[in-house]
């Protein structure tokens, strides 16, 4: 009888014995055990049989060569697999890459986020620098229509010098309704009414 081991919990005793064609009665097998090296089955198959829960069978690549491995499991039956602390760690890392990619993905929706804000960021940025060249635009304008108005008022206070230039006193006395009918009429009527009065004020055309 030789010692070896089955699984991280499990301690066993090997017994060579030959089962010949009892092989068919195997349910599942398990592959990737590899025994103590006082063992002389180093790469073997564990494969399970319905005989019991205590009763294994451990067969090297040789076909001919069929060793039994009784134990008693230190967890359920179903539980005991040559890789289980493999398998634990598989499944660790498998999480961990799925956490992984989880985080990925997250991180890719906040880029998108924030891509999305400074495209956001960049459009009110514009929208408000148009805002502001409209306003300077409707400024520029308004300052237009008062160099107009006063221009305008300039042509005006002109009009009214040339008109007054030969009536003198006359002028004076007709400002305000006189003034008015000047600014609606070119100041005709008013510069008639001085020639009718005095004969020297000459016709300005």
């Amino acid at each position: 009888m030789l010692s070896g081991q089955l699984g991280p919990d499990a301690q066993g005793h090997l017994l060579a014995q030959d089962l010949g064609t009892n092989r068919d009665k195997t349910t599942s097998s398990i592959r990737g055990l590899i025994l103590t090296s006082s063992s002389p089955v180093s790469d073997v198959h564990i494969i399970k049989l319905c005989i019991s829960k205590e009763t294994w069978i451990a067969k090297r690549r040789d076909p001919q060569s069929v060793i039994i491995m009784q134990s008693e499991p230190q967890m359920p039956f179903d539980e005991i697999k040559p890789s289980n602390q493999k398998h634990s760690l598989l499944q660790q890392e498998r999480e961990r890459g799925r956490e992984r990619e989880r985080e990925r993905e997250r991180g890719e929706r906040e880029r998108e986020r924030g891509r999305e804000g400074m495209r956001g960021g960049r459009e009110r940025e514009r929208e408000r620098e148009e805002r502001e060249r409209e306003g300077e635009r409707e400024r520029e304008r308004e300052r237009g229509r008062e160099r107009g108005r006063e221009r305008e008022r300039e042509g005006e206070r002109g009009e009214r010098g040339r008109g007054g230039e030969g009536g003198g006193g006359g002028e004076r006395e007709g400002e305000g309704e006189g003034e008015r009918e000047r600014e609606r009429e070119g100041g005709r009527r008013e510069r008639e009414r001085l020639f009718k009065q005095c004969k020297k004020v000459y016709l300005i055309p």
